[in-house]
């Protein structure tokens, strides 16, 4: 059964990508999206809210950046920089970042785990699409232990279906609630207009994502909760995350 996005009622997800392993899915810029940075067609322009990385260490002189596909001119290079010498963000392919790809469920999944140092797991994964030995199988089982993620409702997990945003921000609220963080803080979401195209599911991390800066809406006063991220988007996204809930 195809599962759209729109008939979602999953408790799921968030990024990280092993490598040589990508969704495929193509981006194409949206210039109202203040969460994807500025457009490069038309110079440099605000991308909505700073990547805060005063958490992630990013002081040494030069960074041997390993991406032929990520500058210092990019929106999102601090981010990428300071994910990626934690370990937490890699590349697709040697040498590649693809930043503009969107990103997958087993992608961000995978990030909380090496976030957490890759702790072992036990017992048998829940979900029969994600067989044993992959990439993101240790992840997945991990983060469905920690009850971070829950799946979707026929009982699959869609390690490579694209993570929407209404997804992420429910991977994140989960996974800050299961440290014991504080995650009270909540907005309206009032000034959106598509507030109420937001999952009934994911309204309280919505909330709270906006609330504290997470995650940016899109010109045009929209949230947009079930459009989908690239990876420099999540990156950024994350990246905020810990600077506002440091371990």
């Amino acid at each position: 059964m195809e599962v759209s996005y729109n008939n979602i009622a999953d408790k799921t997800d968030v990024i990280g990508v092993a490598p040589g392993v990508w969704d495929g899915v193509d981006f194409i810029f949206d210039p109202q999206n203040s969460d994807s940075g500025p457009d490069p067609n038309v110079g440099n322009t605000d991308d909505g809210g700073e990547t805060p990385t005063s958490r992630l260490d990013t002081t040494l002189e030069v960074w041997d950046n390993p991406f032929n596909d990520v500058t210092d001119t990019d929106w999102f290079y601090d981010a990428v920089r300071a994910l990626t010498e934690k370990g937490l963000m890699e590349g697709t392919s040697p040498g590649r970042l693809n930043p503009n790809i969107t990103l997958t469920r087993g992608m961000i999944v995978t990030m909380l785990y090496r976030l957490e140092e890759k702790p072992e797991v036990e017992g048998d994964n829940p979900f029969p699409d994600v067989a044993d030995g992959l990439w993101y199988s240790d992840a997945i089982l991990w983060a469905s232990e920690n009850e971070i993620v829950f799946g979707y409702n026929n009982g699959t997990f869609g390690p490579d279906d694209p993570v929407t945003r209404e997804q992420a921000v429910t991977i994140l609220h989960r996974y800050a609630e299961a440290k014991e963080l504080d995650v009270t803080e909540k907005d309206d979401l009032s000034k959106f207009v598509d507030k109420d195209e937001v999952s009934d599911w994911a309204l309280e991390a919505m909330q709270w994502a906006v609330a504290v800066g997470i995650i940016q809406g899109r010109p045009g006063n929209k949230i947009a909760p079930q459009g989908t991220a690239t990876r420099a988007e999540i990156a950024a996204i994350f990246t905020r995350y810990l600077e506002n809930f440091p371990e």
